[in-house]
């Protein structure tokens, strides 16, 4: 089952991460003015640099064939 997002702080992160993750060029400025309804600048830029290591690490396992991703 899906994580079902309680707030609009957690809707606009669900959105992000979800938009981020199918294409990160479709992210938007109103994508990250409604993250920053509830995260700071320095958190907007950490969960974009966490994202974008998870989805680059994961990719290299697909790639490598060390495992499922």
């Amino acid at each position: 089952d899906e994580p079902r997002p309680t707030d609009a702080a957690e809707r606009a992160r669900f959105a992000y991460v979800d938009k981020f993750v199918r294409d990160p060029h479709g992210v938007t400025d109103d994508d990250v003015v409604a993250l920053r309804g509830a995260l700071s600048i320095a958190q907007v830029v950490g969960l974009t640099e966490m994202l974008a290591l998870l989805d680059g690490f994961t990719r290299l396992r697909l790639i490598l064939g060390t495992g499922r991703a």
